[in-house]
This record gives C-alpha cells, structure tokens and sequence, in this order.
C-alpha cells in the first residue's frame, strides 16, 4: 500500500515496518541541482530530519488491541480520543492505527467467537508484530460474589466447552496441546494496579466458550469441570492466548462483567443492559495503563 508518494520512486509504509525506497529519490534530486550547494544543504536536512523520525516511529513500542463487538472498540477510541488516526481493512478487519503517550496501537475488531479471534490476531501478529496485546471486552461473572462492571484480570484462560476426557485428555485441553494459558505476569500487575479505585478487580481462570452462558445447567457444568474456579466466561480469550503463546508475544485479558449468570437465568437482558457500560469500564483501565 503506498501512503506516500514524492519525486523519484515512492515511499512505502508496508506492514507499517517502514521501508525506505528513498535513496533514489534524493540522488535524483541532488543530481538535477548538482551545481547547487544550497539544494545539496536542503535534501541533506530533510534526508537527516527523515532519518530521525524513521528511528523513533521504529523504536516506538507497539501495543495490539483486540476488540470483539463494535460497542468494546468503540469505547476505547472515545476514551483515547487519538489525534491523527488511521484506518485500514485487512481481509475485511477493522484496523485502527495511532500513537498515545509514545506507544503505537493498533486497535482492532476481531470478531466475536474463537474462529474469527484467531484468524485475526494471527493477521494482527504477522502484519504488525506488535510487542504486546491486550484483549479488552465484556464477559459474564460465574462467582456469586460479583457485581455488573467488576473487572476480571486473569492469569490463567481455558476453553470450559472442550472435552477430550474420553481421549485421556482434561476437560479444556486439546489432543497434543496445554490444558490452559496463562496471561504475561507484568501487564496483568500492571493492569491490576491501574484498576485500583476504579472498580472491584477479580483474577484467576477466565473461561472461553462457543455458546452463551445463560442457564443454570451451563453454569453448573463449568463449576464441576473446573472445579469452580472459573471467574468469569466470554467467547475470545483462549483463542488470543494460544496465538499469542504460539508467536511468544505477552498478552494479557481485561473483562468487565456486563451480566452475571451465576446470579441466575435471564442475565441476557443484563448484556444487552449493560454492554456499552462495561465496554467503558474496560476501556478506562486500558487507559490508566497507558499512562
């Protein structure tokens, strides 16, 4: 994709790991003014201030954020208000691209589901090779104790729907694979820290499941499989993990609860209710991360 365009050969942007093609340009520049000093001085500094920039823009820490609905993303563009912001497509995903405080994002609609966060976080880590990603989102509470918007910060993510047990395998695990992920200890003390004040901060296990978890024989599925130790269930995490451990990038999952099924059946009308809150609330501890 060529984003810009001068005398000579063209620039590109590629996979936003910038490669230069300029060098013929300014050749081309300097041989048409060869008997001119004061043109030589001119491409030389703007060849010096280009330099610079190229080594701060390719420096720049680079943070990958995925986003499920509309509603999550949406939050989290509001709350950063980036100047200067960018959008793409790639394979008909959403790519936001901007820099906050330093730090480069790339701010992505990956889809709801594990089949589409996969395929995308995939394309999110070979196109940008970002140095962490952040998984921001809504999820349902399985704890009794919680409330609407609490925040879950997880270590540890599993898939509460997988079961291999026939196989010899444990409930979650895949044939050949880990029973669980687990999430970068640094960002989630970092994220951790950060949520203090702004809401009740649960970890612990985050489960991720293909179906809506909205009754009371699903919920008491995954308390006896897992023992009760899931904290809360959604529909991206596992998937965002296995990929991440897979290219060995840190990652870390923030969730605020938009309905709590452990309360009982009907916290479908809580989701629809809430969503839009909860996507503030996990788009605010992002923020304070950011800082």
């Amino acid at each position: 994709m060529s984003l810009l365009t001068g005398i000579g050969k063209p620039l590109y942007l590629r996979n936003h790991q910038i490669t230069i093609q300029c060098m013929y340009s300014f050749k081309s520049i300097i041989y048409i003014f060869k008997n001119s000093l004061f043109f030589e001085q001119v491409i030389s500094g703007i060849c010096g201030i280009w330099c610079i920039f190229l080594r701060l823009y390719t420096n720049m820490k680079t943070i990958a954020v995925l986003t499920a609905m509309p509603q999550e993303l949406d939050a989290v563009l509001k709350i950063f208000n980036f100047a200067n912001l960018e959008k793409i497509e790639i394979f008909g995903m959403s790519v936001y691209i901007s820099v906050h405080n330093g730090i480069k994002f790339i701010l992505a609609l990956s889809g709801v589901g594990r089949v589409n966060t996969a395929m995308n976080t995939t394309l999110i880590t070979r196109e940008f090779k970002p140095d962490e990603i952040i998984n921001v989102g809504s999820a349902g509470g399985l704890q009794n104790e919680q409330k609407i918007l609490d925040i879950v910060i997880p270590n540890e993510i599993v898939a509460v729907d997988v079961d291999l047990t026939a196989l010899g395998c444990e409930y979650g695990q895949m044939l050949g694979d880990q029973k669980s992920y687990f999430a970068d200890a640094k960002i989630q003390e970092k994220l951790i820290n950060s949520g203090k004040g702004l809401a009740t901060v649960h970890t612990g296990v985050i489960g991720s499941s293909e179906a809506f978890i909205c009754r009371e024989e699903q919920v008491q599925n995954i308390r006896n499989r897992f023992n009760n130790g899931v904290v809360c269930v959604e529909m991206e995490a596992y998937s965002i993990a296995v990929v991440c451990s897979r290219f060995n990038i840190p990652f870390a999952i923030i969730r605020s609860l938009s309905d709590v099924p452990a309360h009982g059946e009907g916290n479908e009308h809580d989701f629809n209710a809430f969503l839009d809150k909860a996507s503030d609330n996990a788009a605010k501890l992002l923020y304070r991360y950011a800082q």
